[in-house]
């Protein structure tokens, strides 16, 4: 039945063929005879799969481990130095944390006391916690909440967390009244652990190191925080001063002041205080390093670090990076480097990490000398057999449904006489498409729910189906912003829809929306133009598994959240040679972002 049913379409297939030859006329030359048609993915060359790496990470807690085999406390005493142990190292790969793993550094002081400066995410608990029994931990003389945010008290108040394992000496905070404070405070009261306010002014002496905050202000430290920004000009600064050198942890300090600076300043505030006295060789970076928030050259500058640190276990928005670099300064993120470990015996800073960054995409901003390698843009090719060349709407639709699996474009596709609410919707199951350098016109989308969890657009080209390409084109609308084609927007399981590529595909004028599929991009580029003034993302997947391997993903939109890459319920493997512009969330329920290391 199948044979006979085959040997129908091929005849079908000669008949149409045939047709469109003897019209032709003149010196016009005939399009490429059609290759036989067949059952779809098999006649093809691209069979990449779902990556072994979205079935999970199987390294446990205890495989994650902090790499350092030593007694912390006992190592500090032993060198007579001053240590810090960034603790969101190997954090990435964890689901469910959400868009960052948060802060958490170990303190060991040379006399052997320690303090433990925040304590990340809920969902990080059970790796902080393994993390300090490994460093040899059994008592934490100081924890210092820098502020009441989840992401730096959760491991505390965890009835598993920090009080299940460790005794407590002191809990200092920074006096505020909130939800996070009240919460705070139970789990102190409940376990009989005495706490106490630093604010602007105070002074701590320990292990012959000095402690200096300044700030929050008087003001602020007894003032109720209601915003993100109030809380996160709340936070804790201290400086810590060892001999000649000096450290600066600023937590979640923004860099935009809130609308009344003078009750809770941000990081001007603490610049125009401070000035150069801000100097300091080593600068846990603001608030993880978030473009929006972290980046004051007058900051950077003033304290003109040796090095600083990112804590976050996602990506490093690459503007953030070069704000720190350009004023001299080392620039470190977990992500890159893993777990890191900076220490001074009172005279000279030195660090370790736990793994060797070997990614180049930052390596422009540290050496000014730098230059890309020159880029590869040859197309794989995807397909055996002739490709059947359409020129039309019409005809793209005909070849699909006759069943055609390679065809080319032969001119430029609009789609004008699509509108957003009836799109031209292509049934890509087993096809490959080539555009041959013409492109899609017409693009449009329109804005029907762009909340946090997921945005729902709809575009006027949509692409359903399972194992097919889409190469070598432009796609081009005169709406600044939003999205020029979706694929699978009605999927929600990427099981059923795997290698789906995309190679060689641009646009200045807005991103993609991928729902439901497993697909690789390679050598594209995608922007998300200046004159784009809603929270668009450039590559926005939702219950997805995404490969990124190489191209430009740009986000230059006039709206706040530069977006580049979105996740809803989806993984992302974004391996190097890729290159950035904007800012990275993945901060929505189950998903997973991992850079190639």
């Amino acid at each position: 039945m199948k044979f006979f049913r085959l040997i129908c379409i091929f005849l079908l297939t000669f008949l149409i063929v045939a047709c469109a030859c003897t019209q032709q006329t003149g010196n016009t030359e005939p399009k490429p005879q059609p290759q036989p048609v067949d059952d779809g993915p098999e006649a093809h060359h691209f069979q990449i799969g779902i990556d072994d790496i979205f079935y999970g990470d199987s390294r446990t807690v205890q495989e994650r481990l902090i790499p350092w085999n030593r007694n912390a406390a006992q190592y500090a005493v032993e060198h007579n130095s001053l240590y810090f142990y960034f603790m969101a190292g190997e954090g990435t790969p964890v689901e469910g944390v959400g868009e960052k793993i948060g802060d958490s550094c170990l303190v060991a002081f040379p006399n052997g006391k320690l303090m433990l400066i925040d304590a990340n995410q809920d969902g990080y608990t059970p790796q902080l916690v393994a993390n300090l029994k490994a460093l040899g931990v059994t008592h934490l003389d100081y924890v210092m909440i820098s502020h009441p945010h989840s992401d730096h008290y959760m491991g505390l108040v965890n009835p598993e967390g920090l009080t299940a394992n460790f005794t407590i000496g002191k809990v200092y905070y920074n006096g505020t009244t909130s939800g996070g404070t009240t919460a705070i405070t139970k789990i102190c009261n409940q376990k009989g652990i005495p706490m106490e306010v630093l604010k602007e002014g105070d002074h701590l002496e320990i292990g012959g190191v000095s402690l200096d905050v300044i700030n929050p202000t008087a003001a602020v430290s007894a003032s109720e925080v209601s915003t993100t920004q109030e809380a996160n000009n709340s936070s804790i600064c201290v400086f810590f001063t060892y001999g000649d050198i000096k450290a600066l942890f600023v937590g979640d300090m923004y860099t935009k002041e809130t609308e009344n600076s003078k009750t809770n300043p941000g990081l001007p505030s603490l610049v125009s205080r401070y000035g150069s006295a801000l100097k300091a060789d080593l600068l846990k970076i603001p608030h993880h390093g978030h473009s929006e928030t972290s980046i004051l050259d007058s900051f950077a500058q003033a304290v003109d670090a040796q090095i600083a640190v990112a804590s976050s276990g996602v990506a490093l928005n690459a503007s953030v990076y070069e704000c720190y670099a350009k004023a001299g300064t080392k620039v470190l993120g977990d992500y890159m480097e893993g777990y890191i470990v900076v220490h001074t015996d009172g005279t000279k800073l030195e660090y370790e990490t736990s793994r060797e960054r070997k990614t180049e995409y930052y390596a422009k901003l540290d050496d000014p000398t730098w230059s890309p390698a020159e880029e590869n843009t040859k197309i794989t090719e995807y397909a055996t057999g002739a490709f059947f060349v359409v020129e039309t709407v019409d005809e793209l639709l005909e070849a699909i449904k006759v069943g055609f699996t390679n065809i080319r474009l032969g001119a430029d596709i609009r789609l004008n006489s699509y509108s957003s609410t009836t799109p031209l919707v292509l049934n890509m199951e087993g096809i490959v498409l080539d555009m041959d350098g013409y492109s899609f016109k017409g693009c449009v989308s329109v804005v029907a729910d762009i909340a946090n969890k997921g945005q729902t657009t709809r575009c006027n080209l949509q692409f359903k189906g399972s194992n097919f390409a889409i190469l070598n084109g432009n796609f081009s609308k005169s709406v600044a912003g939003g999205y020029v084609f979706q694929i699978n927007p009605d999927s929600t399981d990427p099981e059923n829809y795997t290698n789906i590529v995309l190679d060689g595909l641009a646009s200045g004028d807005g991103g993609i929306d991928v729902r439901g599929s497993s697909v690789t991009l390679r050598n594209c580029n995608f922007n998300q133009p200046v004159g784009n003034t809603q929270n668009f993302t450039t590559l926005m997947f939702t219950d997805s598994y995404v490969t990124i391997e190489s191209g430009t993903y740009r986000n230059k939109s006039n709206y706040s959240y530069k977006r580049w890459l979105k996740l809803f319920n989806a993984k992302a493997y974004v391996k190097n040679g890729v290159e950035w512009d904007g800012t990275v969330l993945y901060s929505v329920e189950d998903s997973m972002l991992l850079l190639e290391k």
